[in-house]
């Protein structure tokens, strides 16, 4: 206003808006990686702050689409695999990401075999092989540990320690150079296996016999 009596107007706007998302995905209850055995199943839960909306995105297309800007999402039946799971929030001030990551592994398993069915006894006296077992691991996470139990036909049982996806038990690793053919009757084995996350496994039991051949006779 002048002293004439003139007026005039001018009007500024000033629009506050929030910051960009804070947008935090977690699975089983933490920011993972984690490692499961096959079929995966875990929980995501997530939290967001200033979201105006939030789209969940997966590798496995097990999580995917639009979702609530804090929730929860039980994930069942997942394979072998790497699995990503990226929960993506914005507004009008920007979008902001967070992901989790799920390694689902093979169960756990092995085997273990004799070499030989038949042996004689004391087989080495004759120029015949003593008995090598060979094994093997598969799953779980490596590096293996591997308990092989040999149970004579007295029922005695003795251990041995093996290590590897693949391994044997030679009459020179055993330190028997008639490994497995002092006693007559059947011998049995087993191995129990476990990996570097404590997992456990025991394979199935094999058999060999081991007979006596007064004048000749070979396995």
């Amino acid at each position: 206003m002048n002293l004439a009596g003139t007026t005039a107007n001018d009007t500024v706007v000033v629009n506050v808006n929030p910051p960009p998302p804070i947008v935090d995905l977690q699975v089983e209850g933490g920011n993972g990686p984690i490692t499961q055995v096959e079929p995966g199943s875990y929980t995501l839960t997530w939290t967001s702050q200033y979201a105006a909306s939030c789209t969940a995105a997966s590798s496995d297309a097990l999580w995917t689409g639009s979702v609530t800007v804090s929730g929860s999402a039980p994930i069942s039946g997942a394979l072998i695999g790497t699995h990503s799971y990226t929960l993506t929030c914005s507004n009008v001030s920007g979008t902001r990401s967070d992901t989790v990551t799920v390694y689902v592994i093979a169960p756990l398993s092995g085997t273990v075999s004799p070499t030989f069915a038949r042996l004689v006894l004391f087989s080495p006296n004759l120029g015949l092989p003593a008995q090598t077992l060979t094994g093997t691991v598969a799953g779980g996470e490596p590096p293996y540990l591997v308990v092989v139990s040999v149970r004579a036909p007295s029922g005695a049982v003795t251990t041995y320690s093996r290590s590897g996806s693949a391994w044997s038990l030679s009459p020179s690793a055993a330190g028997d150079i008639n490994f497995g053919t002092t006693e007559q009757g059947t011998w049995t084995v087993w191995a129990d296996l476990t990996d570097s996350a404590g997992r456990t496994f025991r394979t199935n039991s094999n058999t060999w016999t081991v007979s006596w051949y007064p004048v000749h006779g070979r396995p």
